[in-house]
């Protein structure tokens, strides 16, 4: 197998998810176990009880690559741009900070 460009900005890709799931189960544990990880993308879900999902995903633009943080529940689904792993974790954690889980 070669390393091409499009292998290795995919494998940048997964590993920048994994970031962001480290950071969120640092800070909120109780997301282990909870945290669904796509195994075909690098996008992530976490459920919640009364509001819907909150998802994490990676956005391909242009100029680079950034990741969305979509809340889902409202009757207009919002999305929060995130121009790293760092601001995406930081972004989903203050949407999740007011509300219970989905088990």
């Amino acid at each position: 197998m070669q390393f091409t460009r499009a292998l290795a900005v995919a494998f940048g890709d997964w590993l920048e998810r994994e970031q962001i799931r480290r950071a969120l189960l640092a800070e909120r544990p109780e997301l282990d176990g909870v945290l669904h990880l796509d195994p075909e993308r690098p996008l992530l879900r976490i459920p919640r009880v009364e509001r819907g999902a909150v998802i994490v995903a990676r956005l391909h633009e242009e100029d680079g690559a950034a990741w969305l943080v979509g809340v889902a529940g409202a009757a207009d689904p919002v999305l929060h741009e995130a121009s790293s792993p760092d601001e995406a974790a930081r972004i989903a954690l203050d949407v999740l900070e007011p509300c219970p889980l989905a088990g």
